[in-house]
């Protein structure tokens, strides 16, 4: 959740902890077919608009914090005080003013940018897989909105969600935790910590998890800014971890912190990024960073101090907003990162980081055209007789909130857009994409490593398309992964006037015609009777994630993801579920 981009508020409450609410007992499938949106000729987004390249690398250091055991710490208890709200503002690429005004807006904004009917198309005859199993994820207990930490590996699954660690094992069962994040760091429960990330490095084994920290948090003006990173010790995330922080308080004129870390992993290194505001209420954006730690180093290191590498997100007129660094398979030359442009909706900032562990590390980024897009609307929900108004669920705005992938020279991310499907008043819908990756070798800063020192000169939209609904249906908080034959499963929110917000999973197989998806499953919440949820904050994202290590059976490649619904409380509540195409069929 970006702690420092939005408006966020701890929830009171005394009788209720982080445990598992009840099971889920059958986990129910309701198909929803031909309500997915036809995207614009894929052929009109072909267009590379700008290149750059990025040499300015720095280095700084990653402390040792210290060496916890996860079983051997308290699990989480009931709330003793009711908690008090923290008013923080919704941090934007824009003001908060033109942000609240936008926003406000976005419901009937029809001709804003992104906001030109769509004709709906049928989906293709191929349904989504449903899910094999689904159980019951951590739920609310503290803290609102949850974002939402996702890795697996080694038969274990970790959720970390806002700001509980809790570790299952492949058949749901609880193994470890919930523990409480500032116990698992260990740092006092005065500092504001948030944004939590899970992933899972399968070349050596192992689980890293991340967290933003604020210390002395006072109308955006903290003594100190920080992530943590915390690296198990062996393939069992139930066991020994070892816990790092790294200062993200930056100097300048205006000073300012880290916002909305988002993370990502290939074979050699994990990568990190950050948005940077200066201090104050109001405080405006000043840019973004990218930092990596080499694994081996990061991973083998029994104490002390290892090394980071930083470099700005800087384009021709500007900086990168929200940038998210992928989860990137097999031995690419390069790492991955994407962000819309929020600035000029309709283009895509793709880069690559080259060569990372040696001189000179290499940026390069492409600005490509592509389909609309544009801040989307608050979701709809049933009124339930609680409030006036149907704008009641937050849907963040156009970022690429989860974390892409990367593999087989393919690019793939999601994200929520506004959509006017029709009616009088425009929706919240889902745009996938899949960007063709061109990487040349030889760049010009170092002509002698053509092989590890690519630059990124070509991309292309391979395929996209729009989830979106007819009526007062909205579709929000995605997040995706792919399997190796190239077929992805995307996960996220439903809800309507007429449907309280419920989990939805979609995939597309890899031989669907392009611009088509395949129908859609409810995974759980569809149809249920539950009280209007008033917290207003949703998401701030989902999580999906690949685990060939929980699945024997040839050719499958399960994907594990976690999204929220409303439980019979009125909070939000999480699921886990496990899906897969199977590979032996077309």
């Amino acid at each position: 959740m970006a702690f420092l981009q939005r408006h966020k508020r701890l929830i009171a409450i005394v009788t209720s902890c982080v445990l598992l609410v009840s099971a889920l007992g059958s986990a129910f499938f309701i198909t929803k077919r031909g309500q997915a949106a036809q995207p614009t000729a894929v052929s009109n987004y072909n267009r590379v608009v700008s290149t750059g390249t990025n040499t300015d690398v720095q280095h700084t250091t990653a402390a040792f914090v210290r060496k916890v055991n996860l079983k051997g710490l308290p699990k989480a208890q009931p709330s003793s005080q009711s908690a008090q709200p923290q008013h923080l503002p919704y941090l934007t690429y824009l003001s908060p003013s033109d942000y609240a005004k936008a926003k406000a807006g976005a419901k009937t904004a029809a001709s804003a940018p992104g906001g030109v009917s769509t004709p709906l198309a049928p989906v293709s005859t191929v349904s989504s897989p449903s899910p094999s199993l689904t159980f019951q994820g951590q739920s609310e207990v503290n803290a609102t909105p949850p974002d939402m930490g996702l890795a697996s590996g080694n038969n274990f699954v970790v959720q970390f969600v806002n700001t509980y660690l809790a570790v299952y094992t492949s058949t749901g069962t609880l193994a470890a935790g919930p523990t409480l994040s500032n116990t698992f760091f260990g740092v006092p429960t005065t500092n504001f910590q948030s944004d939590p990330r899970v992933v899972w490095d399968s070349a050596n084994g192992r689980f890293i998890a991340t967290i933003a920290d604020i210390e002395g948090e006072t109308n955006n003006n903290p003594q100190a800014s920080t992530l943590y990173i915390a690296v198990s010790a062996t393939n069992d995330p139930t066991g020994s971890w070892t816990i790092y922080k790294v200062n993200t308080l930056w100097s300048g004129n205006p000073p300012g912190f880290t916002d909305f870390p988002n993370v990502g992993i290939d074979a050699n290194d994990l990568y990190y990024t950050g948005n940077i505001f200066g201090f104050g209420q109001n405080g405006k954006f000043q840019g973004s960073f990218v930092e990596w730690i080499n694994l081996k180093q990061l991973e083998a290191s029994q104490g002390g101090y290892v090394g980071v590498s930083v470099m700005s997100l800087r384009t021709a007129t500007g900086s990168g907003f929200s940038v998210a660094p992928a989860i990137t398979y097999g031995q690419p030359r390069a790492e991955l990162l994407v962000s819309t442009d929020p600035s000029a909706p309709g283009y895509y900032y793709i880069w690559s980081i080259s060569n990372p562990d040696s001189a000179p590390a290499i940026l390069t980024y492409v600005r490509l055209g592509g389909p609309g897009f544009s801040i989307p609307p608050a979701a709809n929900q049933p009124n339930n007789g609680a409030q006036s108004g149907v704008q009641t669920i937050d849907t963040g705005d156009e970022r690429v909130a989860s974390q892409p992938v990367y593999r087989n020279g393919v690019l793939y991310f999601a994200f929520t857009t506004g959509y006017n499907n029709g009616s009088t008043a425009r929706v919240a819908a889902v745009r996938w994409m899949e960007v063709n990756i061109g990487l040349q070798s030889g760049d010009v800063h170092c002509t002698s490593l053509p092989n590890t020192c690519a630059d990124l000169q070509t991309a292309s939209i391979r395929d996209t398309g729009l989830i979106g609904y007819t009526g007062t249906y909205d579709a929000y908080n995605p997040a995706l992964a792919v399997d190796a034959d190239g077929n992805f499963l995307l996960t996220y929110s439903i809800s309507a006037t007429t449907a309280h917000p419920y989990v939805a999973v979609l995939g597309r197989r890899i031989t669907t015609p392009p611009g088509q998806i395949n129908s859609a499953v409810a995974v759980y919440g569809l149809g249920a009777t539950v009280p209007f949820y008033s917290q207003f904050r949703w998401g701030d994202y989902s999580a999906a994630v690949l685990d060939p290590t929980s699945c024997t059976a040839q050719g499958c490649y399960r994907i594990w993801f976690s999204n929220m619904y409303v439980n019979g409380s009125g909070n939000w509540a999480t699921t886990i579920s496990a899906d897969a195409y199977d590979l032996s069929k077309p």
